[in-house]
């Protein structure tokens, strides 16, 4: 961790740790409120001053068949995906088990932002994981499977992380099933 954050100058990974160590017997409700609060406000800050003409207003085009991307004042539409996954994300957890025709609405909301205007395709799908999760959890109120989707989800985080790491160095865009990945992921690979 500490040789990513000097060679990469980025010191999310360092402070997820330091959270973490940190963040021992923390009401996680509390904490969720308070980045959805805070994650809303920037969200409907950011597109207001946009709107407006305080700050810039962005728009990408890429061509190849890829809609006009809005980024909403943020700095690219996926950073916009981000927060808006990031107040998702922080709903849910408010939410737990308590899911309600109410939240798909607000969900569903968050989803079009994402896909139509945005264009962040992750983003989107990551919306519809925290929907697929929700909805789960509070069908089947067992605690036994917490347990079960928070290690398959970091098993399939490392899984896709090591996956990810492997692609970039055996990436060979002869072979069709990468070149297949590489075309659904739009040229990222390549």
């Amino acid at each position: 961790m500490l040789a990513s954050t000097f060679i990469s100058g980025s010191w999310n990974i360092l402070l997820l740790l330091l959270f973490l160590i940190a963040g021992r017997e923390v009401n996680l409700r509390k904490i969720a409120i308070c980045v959805l609060c805070t994650n809303v406000a920037v969200i409907f800050l950011t597109v207001i001053c946009s709107n407006s003409g305080i700050i810039e207003k962005t728009t990408f085009i890429a061509g190849n068949g890829i809609p006009e991307r809005q980024a909403f004042g943020f700095t690219h539409p996926n950073l916009f995906g981000l927060a808006v996954v990031t107040a998702c994300c922080a709903y849910a957890v408010v939410r737990y088990r308590k899911f309600e025709w109410k939240d798909l609405l607000i969900y569903g909301v968050a989803f079009y932002a994402c896909y139509e205007l945005a264009y962040s395709r992750t983003s989107a799908i990551s919306i519809l994981l925290i929907v697929f999760l929700s909805l789960f959890v509070t069908i089947d109120k067992h605690v036994h499977w917490d347990k079960l989707i928070l290690v398959l989800g970091s098993l399939a985080f490392l899984g896709l992380s090591l996956f990810s790491i492997w692609l970039m160095v055996y990436f060979k865009p002869s072979i069709s099933w990468m070149s297949n990945l590489n075309s659904m992921m739009t040229g990222r690979l390549d």
